[in-house]
Order: structure tokens, then C-alpha cells, then sequence
């Protein structure tokens, strides 16, 4: 038997401002695990597609990220957007598309990059 765990985020009128602008209550998943061990991005899809769940949108998918991306700036840039009917994103996610584990921060690599824009605009924040 396996132990299926699926992480994921809802989204809704009424819950942090609705910046997806929904009409109604979407569920995203965002990390699935079998067993305790995350899967890839592929067979996130193939469970989601089998059980009828929503991932969150992969925007980007490529190689070498540091030549494509060199600078801090470059990553806020990509940051930098609007959810498709509106609004600022909050930024970005990025991560191996197969799951790699890091020692140094004892976990598998993954990183958010917010957008200053975002964080100007929704949480007042000044740079």
C-alpha cells in the first residue's frame, strides 16, 4: 500500500483579497508525495489528471535557469506579471522538474521568488 500526501492551496471569493479574481472555491496542488518522497512534475500531472485535481500553473518549464536568469533583478523580473484576469502575482515558484534533495538545506530544492511589484502594490511594503 502506499501513502499518498497532496499539498496544495484554495483559492476563493473571500480569501486574501481573491487576487485570481474566481468566482467560485478552486483547490491547486502544488506537491504530491508518495510515500514521503515528492514526485516530478510529470507524475504531479498524472495523478492530478487521474484524481481530477487542478495543479498550479506551470508558466516556464527549460534548462540552465542561471544563463537564462543571471541576475537577482533578472528572477524579480520574471516575477513580475498579472494572474490571467487581473491583478499582480505574488511571483513565482521555481524547482527541479524531478525532485532533487539538497543536504545543505535538508530538503529538496525549491525556491520563491516574490514579486517587488506585488509586495508594492498589495502588502505596502517599500524596497
Amino acid at each position: 500500500m502506499h501513502l499518498l500526501t497532496i499539498q496544495g492551496e484554495l483559492c476563493a471569493p473571500g480569501i486574501q483579497k481573491n487576487r485570481l479574481k474566481l468566482t467560485r472555491p478552486e483547490w491547486y496542488v502544488f506537491t504530491i508525495r508518495i510515500n514521503g518522497k515528492r514526485v516530478g512534475l510529470r507524475k504531479m500531472q498524472e495523478i492530478c489528471d487521474s484524481l481530477g485535481l487542478l495543479m498550479v500553473p506551470v508558466e516556464e518549464l527549460g534548462r540552465n535557469l542561471p544563463l537564462k536568469y543571471p541576475t537577482v533583478e533578472a528572477l524579480l523580473e520574471r516575477a513580475d506579471g498579472e494572474y490571467p484576469k487581473g491583478g499582480k502575482k505574488e511571483g513565482i515558484v521555481i524547482r527541479p522538474t524531478e525532485p532533487v534533495y539538497n543536504e545543505r538545506i535538508s530538503a529538496a530544492l525549491s525556491m520563491k521568488v516574490v514579486s517587488n511589484k506585488y509586495l508594492l502594490k498589495n502588502e505596502g511594503y517599500g524596497i
